[in-house]
């Protein structure tokens, strides 16, 4: 598993800077969280993605932050629903 997040390429280009300082074998991925606000899930594409964020999935199918434990925190302001896409 890289140490960097794998989303700064194509088709994501996403340019965070997330490195997993946690080493652990119940980390077994990265996942790339997106929040997006709209009035209904057909209606939410990348244009109306309000935050994103790499973070870790662990082998019990929870997500975390990149120190292993933590959540995902997130900062924006909601107009209409929130749709989270991984």
């Amino acid at each position: 598993m890289p140490v960097n997040q794998p989303y700064n390429t194509a088709p994501w280009n996403y340019a965070g800077a997330e490195i997993n300082t946690f080493a652990s074998p119940n980390i077994v991925d990265w996942v790339l969280v997106e929040l997006r606000d709209v009035t209904s899930a057909a209606n939410a594409t990348t244009g109306t993605r309000i935050a994103r964020q790499a973070a870790l999935l662990k082998s019990d199918g929870s997500i975390v932050g990149t120190d292993g434990s933590s959540f995902l925190q997130f900062h924006g302001t909601l107009l209409n629903q929130l749709f989270v896409v991984i």
